[in-house]
């Protein structure tokens, strides 16, 4: 979980949405994310949903650092894929 606390530590973004954040809404080249989805937990329901206001919706750059733990969690999550085979569900998380 190490580029979970890396990226909350060096974007202040909150807790649901790093949580929210897909491959998708990230570029690594660029060095940036846009927050378009939030992760919350209603006991053991968890729902992926749209932020609460307009602003939330925004674009944040990236650290250097940042960036290279993403891209250590992307390749360890993808042997993660492999091993685990059909039985992984992906849903496009970074952190699922």
């Amino acid at each position: 979980m190490e580029a979970l606390w890396v990226l909350a530590l060096t974007s202040g973004l909150r807790r649901g949405e790093t949580l929210g954040l897909r491959w998708s809404n990230i570029d690594l080249d660029g060095a940036k994310l846009h927050v378009q989805e939030i992760r919350v937990s209603y006991g053991k329901v968890h729902v992926t949903k749209e932020p609460k206001t307009a602003r939330s919706r925004r674009q944040i750059p990236m650290s250097p650092v940042a960036v290279e733990a993403l891209r250590a969690h992307g390749t360890q999550q993808k042997r993660e894929k492999l091993a685990a085979g059909p039985t992984y569900a992906d849903h496009g998380l970074v952190f699922a």
